[in-house]
């Protein structure tokens, strides 16, 4: 029997398919608890509060939680895609600021993790402005790799465009 006052532990969450399932545990047991319907899932994304090279602000990004329709997408992808559309209207009245805008939305082709790297493959929409200016290009990277290392134990982050790693070093004028 499993006493039912008060017991110091832990409880687990498994979601699938917008179903959480909860248990509790504590030692070596672990009881069900029950399970509910998720309205909708929490993620975060990285933006800038400031882009101004001159204050050397490029690189700092601030956590924006955003609530999103559960979803069988896996969450770093939730995450890219609401990056990818920019700060919305609340967040940009909040004085957020983002390379990415409504351009962008749909930019996201891909991701995939092979140990501590993630590759993210994007479509070829990037806005040559961006490419244009080192802020830019930098707090592009900032808010990518920081999303990405909220919802994925990663450590590096490989770009492509279309497939091309090559299109994508050329873009950012990394290469030749």
């Amino acid at each position: 029997p499993y006493p039912m006052v008060p017991t110091p532990g832990y409880e687990i969450r498994i979601q699938a398919k917008g179903v959480v399932y909860r248990s509790w545990a504590v030692g070596d047991r672990t009881v069900y608890v029950g399970s509910f319907l998720e309205p909708g899932r929490m993620v975060t994304v990285y933006l800038h509060k400031d882009l101004n090279a001159e204050v050397e602000q490029c690189g700092v990004v601030y956590p924006v939680e955003r609530l999103v329709p559960v979803t069988s997408e896996a969450s770093s992808m939730l995450a890219l895609q609401q990056l990818f559309a920019g700060p919305t209207e609340a967040e940009a009245a909040q004085g957020y600021v983002s390379p990415f805008s409504e351009a962008t939305a749909g930019m996201v082709m891909g991701i995939r993790v092979e140990g501590r790297t993630a590759y993210v493959d994007v479509a070829d929409v990037l806005p040559p402005m961006l490419a244009d200016d080192d802020c830019n290009r930098k707090a592009f990277l900032a808010e990518v790799e920081m999303t990405l290392k909220e919802v994925l134990p990663v450590e590096w982050v490989v770009y492509s465009i279309e497939g091309d790693l090559q299109a994508f070093c050329q873009w950012m004028g990394w290469c030749a």
